[in-house]
């Protein structure tokens, strides 16, 4: 971690030597946070700096910029091509593949890119501001609780009074989300009469004599006191116990943490809430919005919160969907949304409907608006630990079909032309095998 540090600041001198920089970052809420991060970093020292978002990284992309000074950032670790860039940093955490250009990766220093640093976090150790975007960032890409560089990054976060952790409910939406919709939309893990039931939920609370609104307010769990807290993770443990899932409550408390400089009424207060806004304006082609979340300006969160709960309503239908349309091929399970789920979500629902315990990994099809076959693919920690790489399989088989890919081991994407997608997946599938068998 040390020689990580040192080589951050070797980094740091080669963008103080740029004059304008061209900050091009990913779309996800990694990207945003992690962009946003080294935009609002290098114009707070005066710099002439641009932001970009883009899908993927294409030789395109590259043939465009060439002659410019560019950062790019939670992307181009894999992308030879970026070599043809003169005056180019690379700030990125996914798997290095043929890149010779100055770049600060933490697979370069053995520490994991898969859970011990993002992208963001990666950033911080270059400019070492705005730590509360870095923990956005780590969040989005599902590195919690944090580990390793990511651990470092939250304890000079709590150091400098930006963070707050404790140990609470684990259950999505503590601060944003009225009681019953957060008991109700919380599925991990899965309630019985509770999960996707607000009747369940609300008679639930009334059974603890837990108050749903103060005055004309719908209250929050954050707004709680210990003992009504206390009563609600009771409740539901005894729920799981009763079901025979009492390995499942462990989950349900752990480390959260609360972003102090963020206002307390908002998403922005905890990092997963923020992360899955900033995944809406990505998913949604609206990733500048994002962006101008990250750096505080007016009004741009009002916008926000009317694309997330389009974002919301667009992946209940696309899980409802994908529960039914599943379909076992092999060495990999099959989800083909196209022309039902949108590009922008494939992903997260792979996500969602990928559990624990499969033994297979989940690869779900979308279409693009300009033809193209959208790729997710998404694994978990058993499948990983058998050899499972889906970076590597999303690259291969994207490069051997004309298209492209790459990723993480446990979550990747390709995208290819609609005629090639048959050959695409046979390739993957045998490369899946090959993997884990």
């Amino acid at each position: 971690m040390n020689e990580f540090i040192e080589h951050a600041k070797k980094i740091k001198k080669i963008i103080d030597a740029m004059e304008s920089p061209l900050v091009i970052h990913h779309y996800d809420a990694d990207g945003i946070a992690s962009g946003s991060l080294v935009y609002k970093s290098l114009a707070e020292e005066g710099k002439d700096v641009e932001v970009k978002a883009i899908r993927t990284l294409t030789p395109g992309d590259v043939e465009e910029v060439k002659d410019r000074e560019v950062i790019f950032v939670d992307l181009g670790s894999g992308v030879e091509d970026v070599n043809k860039i003169k005056d180019v940093v690379i700030i990125d955490h996914h798997q290095i593949q043929g890149v010779k250009k100055p770049m600060l990766n933490p697979r370069m220093f053995g520490i994991s890119g898969e859970k011990e640093a993002s992208s963001s976090t990666t950033a911080y150790a270059i400019f070492k501001k705005h730590v509360d975007l870095a923990l956005v960032g780590a969040t989005g890409d599902m590195q919690i609780p944090f580990v390793g560089w990511n651990r470092e990054v939250l304890m000079e976060g709590i150091e400098k009074g930006v963070v707050k952790m404790e140990f609470d409910i684990t259950l999505y939406g503590r601060t944003s989300r009225p009681l019953i919709q957060f008991l109700a939309y919380s599925d991990e893990p899965f309630i019985d009469g509770i999960s996707f039931n607000e009747e369940g939920a609300k008679a639930f609370l009334e059974s603890l004599n837990i108050k749903l609104k103060k005055e004309d307010r719908w209250l929050s769990y954050s707004d709680l006191g210990g003992e009504e807290k206390k009563r609600i993770i009771s409740g539901l443990v005894e729920i799981l116990i009763e079901n025979n899932r009492g390995e499942e409550a462990k989950s349900l408390v752990g480390e959260v943490y609360s972003l102090l400089n963020r206002d307390k009424k908002t998403p922005l207060h905890d990092p997963r809430e923020f992360a899955t806004l900033l995944n809406a304006t990505g998913r949604h082609g609206k990733p500048e919005l994002g962006v101008k979340i990250c750096l505080g300006e007016k009004d741009a969160l009002k916008e926000g919160m009317k694309l997330l709960e389009k974002h919301r309503k667009m992946i209940r239908e696309g899980i409802s969907f994908a529960q039914t349309a599943i379909s076992d091929e092999g060495s990999y399970l099959l989800i083909d949304g196209r022309n039902t789920i949108p590009d922008g979500i494939i992903g997260i629902i792979c996500g969602m409907v990928m559990k624990p315990y499969y033994k297979k990994p989940i690869i779900g099809l979308s279409q693009t608006k300009k033809g193209t076959i959208k790729i997710s693919s998404r694994g978990n920690k058993s499948l990983i630990e058998k050899g499972l790489n889906l970076g590597s399989v999303m690259k291969k088989a994207g490069s051997l079909t004309g298209g492209v890919g790459g990723g993480h081991k446990i979550a990747a994407g390709a995208e290819v032309e609609e005629e090639k997608l048959h050959m695409f997946l046979d390739i993957a599938g045998k490369i899946i095998k090959e993997q884990v068998g």
